[in-house]
Formats: C-alpha cells, sequence, structure tokens
C-alpha cells in the first residue's frame, strides 16, 4: 500500500540500481565473509542468497532522514520500493542458491571447489591451537583495518567535496573542478588506500598460515578479495566523480590506480611511517596516562 506506482516508473533507473547494488553487493560480501569465518562455499553462498532484501527498518531509516532534512524526499519511495522488490525476490534467490553453486562448480577448477568445500569444523579441530591464535589475531588486525582506513578516506572525500571544492572553483575552469577535487581527494587518500589493500598482508604470521595448509589459504585469499574489492569501491568513486562511467577511459582509469597503488614502494613507504608515527604517538599518550594514574 505504501508503493506509488508513479514514482516508480519516474525513479525506475535508481530502483534498479539499488536493487542490483543490494543483491549483488550482498551475494558477493557475504559469500566472501563466510569463507573468511571458515565455512565451506556451499554454506557461505547458501548464507549470502538468503540476505539479498532490504528489512522495513530501513523505512524508519528512510522516514527519519527526510524529517531530518538530511536526505532527499524522493529517497523514501525508493527504498519502500527497493525493500518490497527484494522481500519478495528472497525466496527466489534462497532457491537459487544451490543452482548457482552448481554452476560455479562447473566454472572453477576441480582442486580448488575442494578446497573451498572442505568442513571447516572438522578443519578447525585438526588445526592447532596455535595457528587459531595467529589467525584471530590476524582477522582483529584486518578488519580493524578496514575500519580505520574506510572511515579515514570517507572524511578526507567529505571534506574536499564540501570545502575544497569551492577553493578549487575559484583557481581552475568550470569543467576541471571535478577532475582536479577528485585527483587532489585521491593523492590524500593513497596512503590510506594502501593500506587498505595491503597492510599486514606481508607479515610472519600471514606466511605461517599460508604455508599451513590450503584451509588457511583459502581464508587468506577472501581476505584479500575483499580488500580488493573495498579500496576498488574507493576508487571507482573517484573515478567516477572526474569521468563518466560511460566511456572506457574510466574502466582503464579505475584498474590503473589500483594496480599504481598496489605496486607503489612510495605509497608502502608513506603508509608505513603514518603507522609508526601512529603508533609511538598512541604508545606516548599511554605512557602519560599510567604516569598520571600513579601520580594521583
Amino acid at each position: 500500500m505504501m508503493v506509488d506506482v508513479n514514482l516508480i516508473i519516474e525513479y525506475i533507473v535508481p530502483i534498479v540500481s539499488i536493487i542490483a547494488a543490494v543483491m549483488l553487493g550482498q551475494t558477493i560480501l557475504s559469500t566472501c565473509g563466510f569463507l573468511i569465518s571458515g565455512q565451506s562455499l556451499k554454506t557461505s553462498m547458501q548464507c549470502s542468497f538468503s540476505l539479498t532484501q532490504i528489512g522495513e527498518f530501513a523505512f524508519i531509516l528512510a522516514t527519519l532522514g527526510t524529517s531530518l532534512k538530511v536526505t532527499s524526499d524522493f529517497l523514501y519511495p525508493i527504498v519502500v520500493a527497493v525493500s518490497v522488490f527484494t522481500t519478495f525476490t528472497t525466496p527466489y534467490m534462497i532457491r537459487l542458491a544451490e543452482p548457482a553453486y552448481n554452476g560455479l562448480k562447473r566454472i572453477l577448477p576441480a582442486s580448488l571447489i575442494e578446497k573451498l568445500e572442505r568442513n571447516a569444523d572438522e578443519t578447525d579441530e585438526k588445526a592447532p591451537n596455535e595457528l587459531q591464535q595467529i589467525w584471530k589475531a590476524n582477522l582483529k588486525r584486518f578488519i580493524f583495518t578496514m575500519l580505520i582506513n574506510s572511515v579515514l578516506c570517507i572524511a578526507i572525500m567529505s571534506i574536499m567535496l564540501y570545502y575544497g571544492q569551492p577553493l578549487v572553483a575559484e583557481i581552475v575552469p568550470e569543467k576541471w573542478v571535478h577532475p582536479v577535487t577528485a585527483l587532489i581527494a585521491l593523492i590524500l587518500c593513497s596512503p590510506f588506500l594502501w593500506m587498505l589493500m595491503k597492510y599486514g598482508s606481508d607479515t610472519p604470521d600471514v606466511d605461517k598460515l599460508w604455508n599451513s595448509g590450503s584451509h588457511w589459504r583459502v581464508r587468506l585469499t577472501a581476505c584479500g578479495l575483499l580488500r580488493l574489492l573495498i579500496t576498488a569501491i574507493f576508487v571507482s568513486y573517484f573515478v567516477d566523480y572526474a569521468i563518466p562511467w560511460s566511456s572506457l577511459l574510466g574502466v582503464f582509469a579505475l584498474i590503473a590506480i589500483l594496480f599504481i597503488i598496489y605496486f607503489s614502494s612510495h605509497l608502502e613507504k608513506q603508509s608505513k611511517g603514518l603507522t609508526k608515527k601512529f603508533t609511538e604517538n598512541l604508545s606516548a599518550r599511554e605512557r602519560m596516562q599510567e604516569q598520571n594514574d600513579a601520580k594521583n
């Protein structure tokens, strides 16, 4: 009853785009997440295919955003339409999980499928406690790195859009405002994008896990793919802001930027320097706090 057919027709492009993003994003990202947690490929796909919807709680968020004037008025009917559509399609997606898994089995190499399908519980029981502890520490570091660097990239993008772009507009011609703004933001974010892609991936602990069996390789590979995907999302935003996706130049720019970030020794040195400085400052603050507590 809350669906307005006229608004669906008017905003059909964003509605279809968001539906595709939700269904594909949930399927791919959730599958990677379940693989990282140690589940088999079949279980991961069955779980992820059951999460391809946004629930009624989205109505509350959309209503709150509209009432506080922080989102556009047209967002609410779009959210309603997407929620209704994805709710109705979820049972079909659940039924599609097994056929999709069977199709993937025919495409992927049999050796890879065998590794992904190993029983996670049996593998974990056989795994030494030391490796379990190393994996938990590595996973915690991975999540912390993703969150911190993602927040920093979002903060830099927001500052450039709200404060940097007006300054750029006063210096360069109008047609160059978006490309220059995106380039500056990309340069400022590049050390954090490198950390999103590679930080902590070449430690002795990671090497030890990699050499301890295919079970750990699957988890580490899933982490690496998730790192690459998150970095690609940030870079694609910069590219889309500067170059329309309608041209092949945008796709080539995305691939080239990811390649440069991944293999840049300068960004590696810069990122490690920032991390070292942050760690030293944090340690100094903790020591100062301990001294103050001791005095008190």
